[in-house]
């Protein structure tokens, strides 16, 4: 309990300690840099995302689904191209399709093309 009411008052401080630099580099007029490559995101950053290898973010940039742009020899791409690709590819699980869910029609036992 002890312990934790210290690292409470540690945290705090921090905090405190914080605002202060905030304050001061407010008043010192000094700007955050700019965010120049906003909605771009490299390579690694998109293996990583997707949990892809290397040859298969060649392969997604070779066959022309993912765009990109080189920049001293290292690649980028759009996140809202990313975005889009994900939301163009998802395959909606149906449950109706394992007999465990009535999709309204009254035929989930019956076959196609059988009749009873």
């Amino acid at each position: 309990m002890e312990q934790n009411q210290r690292m409470t008052e540690k945290l705090e401080q921090v905090h405190d300690s914080l605002l202060r630099l905030a304050r001061l580099l407010e008043r010192a007029g000094v700007k955050p840099r700019p965010d120049i490559a906003a909605g771009w995101v490299d390579g690694q950053e998109v293996m990583r995302a997707l949990h892809i290898s290397r040859r298969t973010l060649q392969t997604l940039r070779d066959n022309g689904t993912l765009g990109h742009t080189t920049l001293g020899g290292k690649f980028y791409y759009r996140i809202e191209e990313i975005d889009a690709l994900l939301k163009n590819n998802y395959v909606m699980f149906r449950l109706y399709a394992l007999g465990k869910a009535d999709d309204g029609s009254g035929d989930e036992g019956r076959k196609e093309g059988g009749g009873r």
